[in-house]
């Protein structure tokens, strides 16, 4: 899925560049050979890329698990669903500190309770995942990102070909055997695009500004004039709108609020968009009204306001 016309994944992938991480794992499974076709070896973005084909959806512990060999030295895991602005030096320099098997990234977040929290004691480390606690004081309580960074050796708490969960077969069986593991605390940009409302919030937030991408905005300040292309709102003229060059929208068409129109789109004469973001392809009938939704060429998802 794009955020701002530009797929998550080319985000994530540029991120572990600017970072000087040039060799890069990526487990496919839905629509994995388009995926693959489409980055290629990753010279265009300075880095070497390898694949990993899921045949059956083996969860964030069985994907990992399943492509065991490519984890030859310590390897950090970002979920694919995730943008996250991660200071990679600083988790590195965290991990090698405490000589820990792996290293969590976590963060505060208003909602962490639902979802569940994380225990740290003063030293970082995790003494409680949920429920399953080791000794120790609590000193304060995170919710996992979906990114860490793991030692090989790791894998081996991991079950064999079956789905898994990184946290609950993984991380709470190193709890179970009292195996040290810490926390690095994220303070940045962070969200998990999986609903529609959160994939929504955070293209507005980094529309307007009101959250920000210091490796991309790195990126173009270093004059990297391959990589402009990928993030052109940072380029935009109005703070509320960004649209694919390639999009025809009728010059009797109204676009309020902040709207992203996404390549071959068309919107069609006295349309009205507020608060919309418009994938590859799709198009809006004349007359048609769509108010904080998410449409591509097949559906339009109206979600409660996000912003």
């Amino acid at each position: 899925m794009p955020v701002l016309n530009t797929p998550i994944i080319i985000y994530n992938i540029l991120l572990l560049a600017h970072f000087g991480i040039k060799k890069i794992g990526i487990n496919l499974h839905h629509l994995g050979p388009q995926i693959q076709s489409f980055l290629g070896t990753g010279e265009q973005f300075g880095v070497e890329l390898h694949y990993s084909h899921e045949e059956e959806i083996l969860g964030t512990g069985g994907g990992v698990k399943y492509a065991e060999d490519f984890f030859s030295e310590p390897t950090i895991i970002i979920n694919g669903d995730v943008i996250i602005d991660l200071d990679i030096q600083k988790l590195i320099d965290a991990h090698e500190t405490t000589q820990s098997i792996a290293t969590m990234v976590l963060r505060k977040d208003p909602k962490q309770d639902e979802f569940g929290t994380l225990g740290l004691n003063t030293q970082n480390q995790v003494i409680r995942i949920l429920d399953k606690s080791i000794g120790g004081q609590e000193h304060a309580a995170y919710m996992f990102s979906g990114a860490q960074i793991i030692e090989p050796e790791f894998l081996k708490f991991l079950p064999e070909k079956t789905p898994a969960c990184i946290v609950r077969h993984g991380y709470q069986h190193l709890l179970e055997l009292n195996t040290a593991f810490h926390g690095f605390v994220h303070q940045g940009c962070w969200a998990d695009t999986g609903t529609p409302e959160r994939y929504l919030r955070i293209q507005y937030e980094l529309l307007q500004k009101e959250q920000t991408l210091h490796f991309v905005e790195a990126l173009k300040n270093n004059n990297q004039e391959k990589f402009k292309a990928y993030f052109s709102y940072l380029q935009r003229k109005d703070a509320q709108l960004l649209i694919a060059p390639n999009a025809q929208i009728s010059s009797s068409a109204t676009l309020k609020g902040c709207c992203i129109i996404g390549p071959n789109t068309t919107i069609e004469d006295n349309a009205t968009l507020e608060n919309v973001v418009l994938l590859e392809d799709a198009i809006v009938k004349e007359k048609t009204s769509i108010k904080n939704a998410l449409a591509d060429a097949y559906d339009i998802k109206t979600v409660s306001q996000v912003h």
